[in-house]
């Protein structure tokens, strides 16, 4: 049994590609903190994956805004995790913006899917070792089951994922990621994309059941006097999101948000750019001329919101 043990992590450590291993995160993650923890007076927080990571320049927002702003996305395999490390800086009075990625309402969660959300379990039990343990059984069970399905997935592709750059020299004092000044070919960095995303957007619309992580905060910030301003994600556009299901897909969490009577930046196909030179690597990451063109937009509707 010992000899299975060490066996099977000897495989975990030698075929765990950079762009899976938890470290990038681990290192944005501590340092947004300080960025956020250091500002002493109210501040406007950006909260999502990686959509916002690259497609918002906070110091944009902080400069016609007057209000200190922190760019606090990184990665949206962490799921509620975000959540959870956004609650731990944020302030009474604060503003978060939550351009979440469509798969926190058309995803499946872990109570739909066992063994889902990898990178969040990767993180959680390597570096967060007290919340961990304050998690559920089920919770605790399925995290580490998640490392045999690394394993094989890693093995499989072991020497074909790069390693994508983040590292802190291209992230700035906003935390904003800084290095996609230019547009690369998609298809090297992620396996699949841009064009199964159409097929996965379709084939899992909305179901209320499965964003209860998102309603989860929600109803936190509301009871801790935390403003939350919901927006939407930047994707690349494609003419057929005019036509159903997508539309009514798009509808369902435009509702959402009424429903908790939410201020909203926009609407989801605001957000929805044809140009593909506008995005960096995937079809959710803008590069800088993107990210301008949507900061600004973003701002100028924050500002009647704010005015209000």
């Amino acid at each position: 049994m010992l000899f299975l043990i060490s066996l099977y992590y000897f495989f975990i450590s030698k075929y765990t590609s950079p762009i899976y291993i938890t470290s990038w995160i681990a290192d944005y993650l501590e340092e947004k903190t300080l960025i956020a923890q250091n500002i002493t007076e109210n501040k406007i927080m950006i909260l999502s994956g990686s959509n916002s990571l690259y497609g918002i320049n906070s110091e944009m927002i902080q400069n016609q805004t007057g209000i200190k702003t922190v760019n606090f996305a990184t990665s949206a395999t962490l799921r509620d995790y975000i959540f959870e490390r956004a609650k731990r800086v944020l302030k009474s009075q604060d503003i978060v913006i939550m351009p979440l990625e469509y798969t926190y309402y058309f995803g499946t969660q872990e109570k739909v899917a066992f063994m889902t959300q990898s990178l969040k379990y990767q993180y959680i039990i390597r570096r967060d070792e007290n919340y961990y343990k304050n998690q559920s059984l089920i919770y605790k069970i399925n995290g580490r089951l998640i490392g045999l399905k690394d394993l094989l997935f890693n093995m499989k592709y072991y020497g074909q994922i790069p390693n994508v750059g983040y590292h802190l020299q291209f992230m700035n004092q906003y935390g904003d990621f800084i290095a996609n000044n230019y547009t690369q070919d998609f298809t090297p960095i992620v396996i699949g994309f841009p064009d199964n995303f159409p097929i996965l957007f379709s084939n899992n619309i909305f179901r209320p059941y499965e964003n209860k992580e998102v309603t989860d905060f929600i109803k936190w910030t509301k009871d801790n006097n935390v403003t939350l301003i919901a927006t939407y994600p930047s994707i690349l556009c494609y003419d057929f999101y005019y036509y159903e299901p997508y539309v009514s897909s798009f509808k369902a969490v435009e509702e959402y948000y009424k429903k908790y009577d939410l201020d909203v930046i926009g609407t989801p196909y605001d957000f929805c750019y044809y140009d593909i030179n506008l995005f960096y690597n995937t079809d959710y990451h803008l590069n800088d001329k993107g990210r301008t063109i949507r900061t600004q937009f973003m701002i100028d509707e924050l500002k009647k919101i704010l005015d209000n």
